[in-house]
């Protein structure tokens, strides 16, 4: 299986009903209402009175295990209510909504060399390697939970919950897609040159689909899991890759970084891929300086600003909080597809008796 991405026809992966299944089957052969300040803030001090314990499952959730991702997707949708969670990490990031100025300026653009110190890239390395980067650090938090050997013996709801912000993530996978789309669009609009994109998913999909029908605390499960991170990470890296050694060849550093604050300056507040947009965001929030991350949201109209602030980053905040009964320690542990290393701490001190 093979997918292209080109600027000259629309992806099959249409934006309003991006899910990761038949994402990735459509790639073999080839609303959210405007809240108001006063609603947002509203919103964000309530995040910040919620209770971090999980909730009981409903019937609903119950049920999560035997869905399939469509069905997934659609009960997400459809459970956006009051069972907002939140983490010290997102209540500080929410806190940051809280507090920004509303104005904005008219068509901001990035420093022609955001970022690139902090995260090691060159220019023609820097878009993919942003958009790319949370899946990162999702796959190392579930590979430390998977290597850990937890799910073998975790109640059926938490198992649930794993299995849950396992699907997310793969429709979050494809909410990246519908992302990198968009910046071929603009890279064509701004060099009047087309990147064409081809990218193999076939095995991604297969190891998916297998995953979803195994017993969570199988071991069957674990290794499965492990294989689709390992498959992930190995697309994304050549995908990044392969649009690295073409940029050169079609945009310059001026364009690139045209093209990249184009895709986030025209979003508006019913875009489908505002909870990839949250995820990235939170990402960015630890990954870069302050003046980095601040540059980065001014790209943002006020509108879109306070959508981060609130459905968006509410929607992530309870993905995130699916993890939290497996006491995953987020600056302590990191995991690789053959490697891990652990800080333990707190040490002990060798002066002393």
């Amino acid at each position: 299986m093979s997918t292209a991405h080109d600027v000259d026809t629309k992806g099959a992966c249409a934006p309003p009903d991006c899910d990761s299944a038949n994402w990735l089957k459509q790639h073999q052969d080839a609303g959210v209402d405007r809240l108001t300040p006063a609603a947002i803030h509203a919103k964000l001090e309530k995040l910040h009175q919620v209770d971090n314990q999980v909730e009981q499952l409903d019937a609903d959730r119950a049920a999560a295990p035997t869905r399939t991702v469509e069905d997934t997707i659609n009960w997400l949708k459809q459970h956006k209510t009051e069972k907002a969670k939140s983490s010290h990490f997102i209540e500080s990031l929410l806190h940051w909504f809280r507090d920004e100025p509303e104005d904005n300026a008219a068509g901001p653009q990035l420093p022609l060399e955001w970022a690139q110190e902090t995260l090691n890239v060159l220019w023609h390395e820097r878009s993919y390697a942003v958009l790319n980067a949370p899946f990162f650090v999702d796959m190392m938090h579930g590979r430390r939970i998977v290597h850990s050997g937890l799910l073998a013996d975790v109640a059926d709801d938490v198992g649930a919950d794993f299995k849950l912000w396992l699907d997310e993530f793969f429709a979050q996978v494809c909410l990246a897609h519908v992302v990198k789309d968009r910046l071929l669009d603009e890279k064509a609009r701004t060099s009047r040159k087309a990147i064409r994109v081809v990218t193999q998913y076939d095995q991604l999909q297969a190891l998916y689909e297998a995953s979803l029908a195994l017993d969570v605390h199988s071991p069957a499960f674990a290794a499965k899991v492990l294989e689709c991170f390992n498959e992930v990470e190995a697309t994304l890296r050549d995908e990044a890759a392969a649009v690295a050694d073409v940029n050169p060849m079609v945009m310059t550093p001026a364009l690139e970084n045209e093209a990249f604050c184009a895709v986030f300056s025209n979003l508006d507040t019913t875009d489908p891929t505002g909870v990839y947009v949250a995820k990235l965001v939170a990402w960015m929030k630890n990954a870069v300086a302050r003046d980095e991350f601040d540059a980065f949201m001014a790209l943002f109209n006020p509108e879109v600003k306070d959508a981060l602030g609130g459905n968006w980053m509410q929607e992530y905040a309870e993905h995130l909080h699916r993890l939290e009964p497996f006491a995953i320690e987020f600056h302590c542990s990191i995991v690789y597809s053959r490697s891990r290393a652990d800080v333990v701490a707190p040490l002990a001190d060798p002066t002393q008796p």
